[in-house]
């Protein structure tokens, strides 16, 4: 009797790809660098140096937007149909409660509350960006929810209308260079501020699912990544630079999501409990300053603000985060109302 042959479920998957994991988590470190860069050391150092280098990492954020477009994007270019429902509770479970607790015990431990600070918790800063907040931050998600409300109309667009997808996702590239130029004339930060970020990982999501790099292309990734980070006109933050950079790190990502290269447990690690690290980083800063922590070296500062966020990053996952996303995962995926649901019976086109 001839034995079946065994067939071994593959190391990616649509929802998780371990070297994205890790990517997240360097972007949570370098926001965090930078900010412990921002908030104590800026009468101390320059742009040279390593630490020069920490003023850079707000380039995190574009890696997080970047980021965003291709992995929520990536299951739908495969061909996985949409659920309108149940992707609304994943990503209002994924971002909301952790938010809104994080928010909450930065107000106790810093006391400072304003419109500004409400404006984040209820992801309508776009509204307004004058004020303090307890959790500053916290401005990204209002740029990231915005991407999860836009995300399944180019679903539903891109699906009935194949040949519009480049055209689509150029016009929202431009669309976030000229947006985002317009903050440097007092515009608020809006989705539109950063929709180029989300195309950008869309794009990325495209070219992964239709073409298997190989690996040598983990070296054009790579130079990609070194390039945005330590090119001298991306400390620019202007909207051209920018974008620039946001293109090298999703020529990054991508070859990481193609590729799925063996990644360091404790960086996969590190990408899991990221989003508590990015949220409660700050809170941390204001409470270390007021216990003299700007009196350590500078090295030092930055590697113990890391560890304490590092460490609340791990219990906002635990506690928070994966019982939230736990809980939604139990509700059962209702049918999708018309015409949303004959995208069921549509084929994949690619």
């Amino acid at each position: 009797m001839t034995t079946p042959p065994r067939v071994q479920a593959p190391r990616r998957t649509a929802g998780r790809i371990p070297a994205l994991e890790a990517a997240r988590g360097v972007a949570a470190l370098m926001v965090v660098a930078t900010h412990v860069h921002s908030f104590h050391l800026n009468d101390r150092v320059t742009q040279d140096g390593w630490l020069g280098f920490t003023s850079r990492g707000f380039l995190g954020v574009q890696i997080f937007f970047v980021l965003s477009g291709l992995v929520l994007f990536l299951p739908y270019a495969r061909g996985k149909p949409l659920e309108l429902r149940s992707y609304a509770v994943a990503r209002l479970a994924r971002i909301v409660p952790a938010l809104w607790v994080a928010m909450a015990c930065a107000w106790l431990l810093t006391g400072i509350w304003s419109a500004k600070a409400a404006r984040h918790t209820l992801f309508l800063n776009a509204w307004g960006d004058a004020g303090a907040s307890p959790d500053p931050p916290a401005w990204s998600l209002t740029i990231e929810m915005g991407f999860y409300v836009l995300l399944p109309i180019l679903v539903v667009v891109f699906a009935r209308r194949p040949m519009y997808r480049v055209p689509i996702l150029v016009g929202l590239i431009v669309t976030g260079l000229v947006m985002r130029e317009e903050l440097w004339h007092g515009w608020p930060r809006t989705p539109l501020s950063y929709v180029d970020n989300f195309a950008i990982g869309i794009l990325a999501a495209l070219v992964v699912a239709r073409f298997r790099l190989p690996r040598w292309t983990l070296v054009v990734g790579g130079l990609a990544f070194v390039t945005a980070i330590f090119a001298p006109g991306m400390y620019e933050m202007r909207s051209i630079p920018l974008a620039l950079a946001a293109a090298l790190f999703g020529v990054a990502l991508a070859t990481l999501a193609s590729v799925d290269p063996r990644t360091p447990r404790a960086l996969v690690w590190l990408g899991t409990v990221s989003y508590g690290i990015y949220l409660w980083h700050w809170p941390i800063l204001e409470v270390t300053t007021d216990h003299g922590l700007y009196r350590l070296p500078d090295p030092l500062e930055i590697a113990v603000v890391a560890a304490l966020a590092v460490l609340a990053g791990w219990a906002s996952w635990r506690l928070v985060e994966r019982p939230a996303l736990a809980l939604a995962r139990r509700r059962r995926p209702a049918p999708l109302p018309a015409p949303l649901d004959r995208l069921q019976e549509l084929p994949h086109r690619p």
